[in-house]
């Protein structure tokens, strides 16, 4: 079943997700139902040891700003 759905975007969000949008091939309702799927996934967490050995080696190198504070991510 489909349904409506009313949402309130500021208009050069918009301009900007309609080129993105025509670029790929897709339309608006298309892109805002494939986020809403990924972002509901139900995704399990990997293994450092199920990492492919390049992705392995670059966990942990990206630093972040948290609370003026520079922070490794793992």
């Amino acid at each position: 079943m489909k349904a409506k759905l009313k949402l309130t975007i500021k208009k050069d969000i918009i301009k900007v997700v309609k080129k993105y949008a025509k670029k790929k091939g897709q339309n608006l309702s298309k892109i805002v139902k494939n986020y809403f799927k990924l972002i509901t996934l139900n995704r399990r967490p990997i293994k450092p040891n199920q990492l492919p050995p390049r992705t392995r080696r670059l966990r942990g190198i990206i630093k972040a700003k948290s609370e003026n504070k520079l922070v490794v991510l793992s």
